[in-house]
């Protein structure tokens, strides 16, 4: 039996000052852009455009709070109500920059009015850790129900296996993508929303198709495992 990945969600405890943040999963690491749910439309960073071009940020000092993709937003936030809510005080500050690309731009703007948006809101957050990986993602989400993700130190999984021998494709996917290896074997595989939760499991032989069309859009994490039990963390974008 496949072992099953083991996730643990944690919540953001905020039990500090107005002018500090006690948890300390937030600092110490570049957070980036995933992508985002606007008005039950997902969104992915434009094709061509690097995760690693967008940095998000918690510090401890005032800002608490900075996102850069082409426009940088900044703010301090406080505790409201429960351990997993903020809020920010005062105003939220947009240095608006342009983008080299149309489609860059229209994705900026939606990330940054996201905030803008929801500025007096009360916004709650979700923390999960991966492991044995140690991946980081943070959910940011909004009383509308709009929500934006995040990952920690620019990398979405970690190989196991002695080279990158597993794709997904089509990705971002709609009703259907297949599992690729080089080997050409068959593979375990388990899918996992942003919440830790499983979604799908099953075995497949290498490019055969899986099905995900009842599978709601949004950004999962897809655990791959061969026949030699080396195991492969990959982000599936489903649309």
């Amino acid at each position: 039996m496949m072992k099953k990945l083991l996730l643990v969600l944690l919540l953001f405890i905020y039990q500090f000052t107005v002018a500090q943040i006690q948890e300390p999963e937030l600092y110490d690491k570049d957070w980036y852009i995933s992508g985002m749910s606007i008005d039950n439309q997902f969104y992915t960073l434009p094709q061509g455009w690097e995760h690693e071009e967008s940095l998000i940020l918690f510090s401890e000092t005032s800002p608490h709070f900075s996102a850069a993709i082409c426009s940088t937003i900044t703010g301090d936030i406080e505790p409201v109500i429960n351990d997993n809510q903020f809020g920010f005080q005062n105003t939220i500050v947009v240095d608006q920059q342009p983008c080299g690309e149309p489609l860059n731009a229209d994705f900026d703007a939606l990330h940054y009015n996201f905030y803008v948006d929801n500025a007096n809101e009360v916004l709650e957050f979700g923390h999960i850790v991966i492991e044995p990986f140690f991946t980081h993602h943070l959910l940011i989400s909004a009383p509308n129900g709009d929500w934006v993700e995040y990952y920690a130190d620019g990398v979405m999984g970690l190989d196991e296996f002695e080279t990158n021998t597993v794709s997904i494709s089509p990705n971002p996917a709609t009703a259907m993508f297949q599992i690729e290896t080089s080997l050409g074997n068959s593979v375990d595989f388990e899918i996992f929303d942003i919440t830790g939760q499983l979604v799908k499991s099953g075995n497949t032989m290498a490019s055969k198709m899986v099905n995900i069309e009842h599978v709601k859009a949004g950004i999962y994490l897809v655990r791959v495992v061969d026949d030699n039990n080396l195991s492969q963390i990959l982000r599936l974008v489903k649309k």
